[in-house]
Parts: structure tokens; C-alpha cells; sequence
């Protein structure tokens, strides 16, 4: 659609709009899109940037909860002119966020999953249907959710909390367009997984090179140390009188001071 500033729907042709219900005619815009309460046409001219409205339920025309999107039309003098826009339903979004639901299992039935928050702190998508916004239900606030509280206070971060008796960590960043906030809730334990078996890894290399390195060194004492324990015994056989040339073995070939 396009809504025209200078004109209204008394006048016509104040809102060019095409719609599914009439599709291919065009659906006449019948209210007055000037109102300040009307999102979609007020938040882009008062910005002069692109806008995306709060969700809502789109009861009587689509029967479907959506989002509008929609930017300020100017001149090339920089006058507003008016709203060209577009609304989404939001069940797309939602399926875009339901394929982060990465892994299945665990004792929460998911180890992973992801859910979208309205500016205003609502809960527009989100793998528990009865959470989100519909007929009638405006969506669960975020503060109702664990951990919703400091969600809710910062635009980006994380926490840890526990749910149903296992600990999981809550991470989140917001859109800079949109306003949008995307939280991400995720088991503890799936995170810690690659820490462990790092850490497995790590313990296992230490103990294989400690194992080495007292290899090593025992080679090296036997090697230096026969030499002595051959003069001893040798010295042992000269106290006894039983000495033989045979006791020294390749001893005196040695160029060092045991060969000498």
C-alpha cells in the first residue's frame, strides 16, 4: 500500500491498497490513516526511516497477527509525501524462528530454542503456542519467563537460571531496525558439552606427555647410568681377584671420561 499525506479516504485515492481478501482489485482504506494511533503511517513520518509496528492481531481484515513494515515516501527535496509500506505475518517469522530449535531430547523435550519479543516486551513467537500473540491474547510479557527480568532491562547479554530443576543459559541481542529482541535458551549442559570434552582432551595430552616425558627420562638415566654400575662391578671383581677383561664390554672404546 501507499497512504498519501496531502490526501484522505474522504477524498479518494488517499490509500492505494492491495490485499489477499480482493486480490487482483484494490481495498479501499476507509479510516483516517492520519490518526497518531495509526503505527504504521505515523512512526515512519515522524522518523523519516524505515519502520516496523508493534505486532498485532489483525482481526475483521486477515485474521492473522502480523507486523507492518513501511517507509516515508519524500521528495527529492526531502518533503514527506507519504507511507509506502507492506504487512508480514508473522507465522513466517515464526517458522524462521522455530528452525533455531536445533537439538530434540533432553528433559525439557528441547535443548534449544529461540522466541521473539516485541519492543514493548511481548511475545510474538515463541515453541509454546499459548505464549504468543493471537485472538485476543496480546502475548505473555518477557518478565513472565525466567530470567525475563534482566532480559527485559538490557538490549544484549546473557544469564543463567533454572528451569524445572536444570540449569540453562539465556542469551539475547536486539535488532537495531525492528527494535525486535531474539532470546535464545539453551541447556547448560549442551554448552558445556565441548568444554568437557576439551577439557578431556587437555587431561588426556598432559597424562600422555607426562608418560613421555618419564619414558624419556628413564632411557637417559639408563644410559648414563650403566657405564657406572659396569666400573662397580668391574671394581667389585679387581677387589675379589676375579676381574676379566671381558666385565668392561665396549667401555674403553668410549671417547669420555668413563672410557678413560
Amino acid at each position: 500500500y501507499i497512504a498519501y499525506d496531502l490526501l484522505d479516504s474522504q477524498h479518494g485515492g488517499g490509500c492505494i491498497a492491495i490485499h489477499r481478501k480482493n486480490w487482483p482489485a484494490l481495498t479501499p482504506v476507509e479510516y483516517d490513516y492520519h490518526d497518531p494511533q495509526q503505527e504504521w503511517y505515523a512512526g515512519p513520518k515522524r522518523s523519516r526511516a524505515f519502520y516496523v509496528t508493534e505486532p498485532y492481531f489483525d482481526e475483521g481484515a486477515g485474521n492473522i497477527s502480523m507486523v507492518s513494515l513501511t517507509t516515508p515516501v519524500l521528495d527529492a527535496t526531502n518533503n514527506f509525501i507519504g507511507v509506502a509500506g507492506v504487512d508480514l505475518a508473522l507465522d513466517r517469522i515464526r517458522e524462521m524462528v522455530r528452525t533455531v530449535r536445533l537439538a530434540e531430547g533432553g528433559r525439557g523435550g528441547t535443548n534449544e530454542f529461540a522466541f521473539l519479543v516485541s519492543r514493548t516486551g511481548k511475545i510474538i513467537a515463541h515453541p509454546k503456542e499459548e505464549l504468543m500473540l493471537r485472538k485476543g491474547n496480546a502475548g505473555a510479557d518477557l518478565t513472565s519467563r525466567p530470567g525475563g527480568q534482566l532480559v527485559a532491562a538490557q538490549s544484549e547479554g546473557f544469564t543463567t537460571t533454572v528451569i524445572d530443576g536444570e540449569r540453562r543459559r539465556i542469551y539475547w541481542a536486539t535488532s537495531p531496525v525492528s527494535g525486535l529482541k531474539i532470546v535464545l535458551n539453551i541447556s547448560e549442559d549442551e554448552i558445556l558439552v565441548p568444554v568437557r570434552q576439551l577439557t578431556l582432551r587437555s587431561g588426556l595430552a598432559g597424562v600422555a606427555g607426562l608418560l613421555l616425558l618419564v619414558l624419556l627420562v628413564t632411557a637417559i638415566a639408563r644410559r648414563f647410568s650403566r657405564p657406572l654400575l659396569v666400573l662397580t662391578g668391574t671394581a667389585a671383581a679387581i677387589e675379589q681377584g676375579k676381574f676379566r677383561e671381558e666385565m668392561l664390554g665396549d667401555l674403553p672404546e668410549h671417547r669420555d671420561e668413563m672410557g678413560e
